[in-house]
């Protein structure tokens, strides 16, 4: 008898916990909803979970200088190579010119809709052009990149595409110790291989992210526990933190005199000439004017990296913003989190005129 009493206690506060969680997902879902992330571990860092789907909410308006908050999600879906992207094959088909763009959520744009991404302005704009061959644009950007997983991933994948050009949207990141370092002055970079258990942890977060927003909030304030989050980082579970060293987003101050590390040098050079081994052309992409300075600017030169200042103008993208809110033509599909409000076809055409000018697009195949 008290064996059943004891069963039925059980069952009661299943059924309530049941109840509660499921009524508040109904509330975030609502009013606070949370956006959410397909992410697993690869040799690189990490990758985006092959064939799923996401929505994505802009939760920080004054990233891209928004006048009011939107809670719209954008749906963002992953291909089977893990790429927000169409289905390109690794194979390149004749008569096809290839340009992969890498970097971070700024390449990703993981705030746009798909047929917004500066990357497909891009392709839409290059095969209007009338070269007589096609041109494919990848998306190869990575949420939370920075150098070293940049050329990790090209080593690893973005090389399978044959890229004629390849393009890195650079906004200020250096390059992790976890990832890069100098053995006697030598380029170190740090291929991982991951146990079980951490695989099975990040495929149980990536889940109660894709489709929990409940369960992400819960999620964001157990992680920002200092002794947990230490903890999940020491034991390999949690990548450790990376933000923009300087700049208009970052809460570091802007060393201005401070140029790459020897590790960022090391990687920068690596990466344009494993490039060009490759039979493809390096472009490196600056897109916060606060992220590149004299010093760094100097280092690219001598190394003769092709350098595109390609800055999201946000005074721009705010001043349109609200001119057609005021004349009611806003149109949310011309969003953007990181580059703002119109501002993608603008990129695209900044990207397109540098390829012009310095004639990186051949007349034929």
């Amino acid at each position: 008898m008290k064996i059943k009493q004891f069963l039925e206690k059980i069952i009661l506060l299943v059924v309530s916990l049941v109840f509660v969680f499921a009524a508040l997902e109904i509330l975030f879902r609502i009013f606070f909803p949370h956006s959410g992330y397909s992410i697993t571990y690869a040799s690189w860092g990490w990758t985006h979970i092959p064939n799923t789907k996401v929505n994505y909410y802009t939760e920080i308006p004054e990233f891209h200088l928004d006048i009011r908050k939107r809670h719209y999600p954008i749906s963002i879906n992953y291909n089977s190579k893990g790429l927000r992207e169409l289905e390109y094959g690794y194979q390149k088909n004749e008569n096809t010119f290839r340009i992969l763009m890498l970097g971070d959520s700024w390449a990703e744009d993981m705030g746009s809709f798909f047929d917004n991404l500066h990357t497909k302005w891009l392709e839409k704009k290059l095969n209007k052009l009338g070269f007589p061959y096609k041109i494919e644009v990848i998306n190869g950007g990575h949420y939370a990149f920075d150098n070293a997983n940049e050329y990790m991933f090209y080593l690893e994948e973005g090389r399978k595409y044959y890229p004629d050009i390849v393009m890195v949207m650079f906004t200020g990141d250096t390059a992790s110790p976890d990832y890069a370092s100098l053995d006697n002055g030598k380029l170190t970079l740090h291929f991982k291989e991951y146990s079980l258990s951490q695989l099975r942890y990040r495929q149980t977060v990536s889940w109660i992210r894709r489709n929990t927003h409940f369960g992400s909030f819960l999620l964001d304030k157990l992680t920002n526990l200092s002794k947990l989050k230490k903890l999940l980082i020491n034991k390999g579970y949690k990548e450790n933190d990376k933000f923009i060293s300087g700049g208009e987003f970052s809460q570091e101050p802007v060393f201005t005199n401070a140029g790459f590390t020897d590790v960022d040098k090391a990687i920068w050079l690596s990466f344009k000439n494993k490039v060009e081994n490759d039979s493809g052309k390096f472009v490196f992409i600056n897109c916060i004017k606060s992220s590149l300075n004299d010093k760094k600017r100097e280092f690219l030169n001598s190394i003769r990296i092709l350098l595109l200042d390609n800055e999201a103008t946000f005074k721009d993208s705010k001043i349109i913003k609200e001119a057609d809110l005021k004349a009611g033509i806003y149109d949310r599909f011309y969003e953007s989190y990181r580059s703002g409000y119109k501002m993608n076809e603008r990129f695209a055409d900044t990207i397109m005129d540098y390829l012009l000018k310095n004639k990186l697009l051949p007349n034929s195949l």
